[in-house]
């Protein structure tokens, strides 16, 4: 394993929300992320560098419960270079121990940390039926030349004391594909875990494909552009690939998991660019929605549909009736333009736009920016989903700090209300209950990116935030 310790490293810091009132005392307490004390920054060290000598810095994050001990973990992707990367970076997985935050990469990972030349997505989910989380690397390899080459996808399956072999050469298909924003559902019912792959394009493999696997994590694929004899899936979108991203979520309130595929050209009777979605017949079977279920792609002055590109979806109940609503994060252009747009569901399979009415104050202005670390979570603890994110323009911000924040309390209704400025932290965080208190807090990333001089910790001053 890589030391841990080197020149121009990367700190994370923890900010713990302090509360003048009890947890979750809505929009009336006076709440704030000050930062906590150094000791326990002293625990976490540096992420390492490169082989090439590069500073690891933080790409994305999940906050999932892998160990299976009912404590949530933080899984950090790490990169050097973003797009134009051509060897591997490992995955960071920090615990919650005794009120701090512990790594644990090499406990958990006996064989090596998990490791992507560009990881697009982790998939977690119980695999092979033992009880315990495993995970899937959805990866697309580098984009520094075309035709993309792809990268392999990787498995991680429990080993049931809480540890993640890499099974990834007996229960994979071995294909060097460009995934990008996979995903994982029980579709038929049986108890099972499937595997959507969502390809762009490039590698072995340019097309999507499903996955099914045997009951114990050995997946072969079932369904692609050359052949899907069982008719799982639709032969309009089988030699697709221009949707970037794909999702699960039980559209018609029937218990079954449909697939949402986002902006696609020309997809059956689905002219122009539209989002796609799939209806699930109930046994695992998809047959192509009405174009009419899902409204239109939004248009902005200089862009057409053909322009977006949805780079992630998150999936949560915002309005409180029971139903998966979606939340979308639109990429209009070469970086030059984002939006987060808000599709409720109505239950019988159809989503209404409700942006402008629940997600207020968004502006759509041209930036060079990296897709922002978003999460639909409970920060105030009152029982509803709020938003928060944090992005930047590369262009105008050098030192690599977010400029843009999109930040919004739920009124317990769906209804979003933007918060004030929440602290100068990095556009890539994670939001836990680090010390045990029942608050929230949040952890991020600081580094130096204007010097090559050590890392630094930046000082925050807690700020009123609702």
């Amino acid at each position: 394993m890589q030391t841990l310790r080197s020149v121009w490293p990367v700190v994370v810091i923890v900010l713990t929300l302090l509360s003048c009132g009890p947890a979750g005392g809505g929009a009336g307490g006076a709440q704030r992320w000050l930062p906590a004390a150094p000791s326990v920054l002293d625990e976490l060290g540096h992420f390492g560098v490169a082989h090439n000598g590069k500073p690891l810095v933080w790409a994305r994050s999940y906050v999932v419960d892998l160990t299976g001990d009912g404590r949530s973990e933080i899984v950090i992707v790490t990169s050097y270079d973003f797009l134009l990367q051509l060897t591997p970076s490992p995955i960071r997985t920090y615990a919650v121990r005794g009120g701090t935050l512990v790594e644990i990469t090499e406990t958990l990972f006996p064989g090596g940390a998990p490791s992507a030349v560009f990881n697009r997505e982790l998939v977690f989910g119980d695999f092979n039926g033992d009880g315990f989380p495993d995970l899937f690397l959805s990866n697309h390899g580098t984009e520094a030349f075309w035709p993309h080459p792809g990268e392999q996808n990787r498995l991680y399956l429990s080993d049931g004391s809480g540890r993640l072999i890499d099974r990834t050469e007996t229960h994979l298909p071995q294909i060097s594909d460009f995934s990008h924003g996979s995903a994982a559902a029980d579709i038929d019912g049986d108890g099972r875990l499937e595997i959507f792959v969502n390809n762009l394009g490039g590698g072995e493999t340019p097309w999507s494909y499903l996955m099914r696997q045997d009951g114990e994590g050995r997946f072969s694929v079932v369904a692609d552009a050359r052949f899907d004899g069982a008719g799982i899936l639709p032969d309009e979108i089988m030699n697709r690939n221009s949707g970037y991203y794909a999702t699960f979520v039980d559209t018609t309130d029937d218990g079954s998991v449909d697939l949402f595929l986002g902006p696609i050209p020309n997809v059956g009777e689905y002219s122009g660019w539209k989002h796609v979605l799939l209806l699930n017949d109930g046994t695992g079977r998809f047959t192509l929605a009405d174009p009419d279920r899902l409204p239109s792609v939004r248009e902005f002055d200089g862009f057409t549909p053909s322009a977006a590109r949805t780079e992630d979806v998150l999936v949560g109940d915002i309005t409180g009736d029971g139903r998966d609503d979606l939340v979308s994060f639109v990429r209009y252009g070469d970086f030059q333009g984002s939006f987060y747009t808000v599709f409720v569901n109505n239950g019988d399979g159809t989503f209404a736009d409700e942006t402008e009415a629940r997600l207020p104050g968004q502006t759509f202005e041209p930036l060079v920016t990296s897709i922002p670390e978003a999460q639909l979570v409970d920060v105030n603890g009152n029982g509803h989903l709020d938003l928060l994110a944090r992005t930047f323009d590369w262009g105008a911000d050098p030192g690599g700090m977010a400029t843009r924040t999109w930040a919004y309390l739920n009124d317990g209704t769906g209804h979003f209300e933007i918060l004030p400025e929440v602290g100068a932290f990095r556009p890539k965080f994670a939001v836990l209950d680090v010390n045990g208190d029942g608050v929230m807090d949040l952890v991020t990333e600081h580094r130096d990116w204007t010097s090559m001089g050590e890392s630094y910790i930046a000082v925050f001053f807690g700020r009123d935030v609702w």
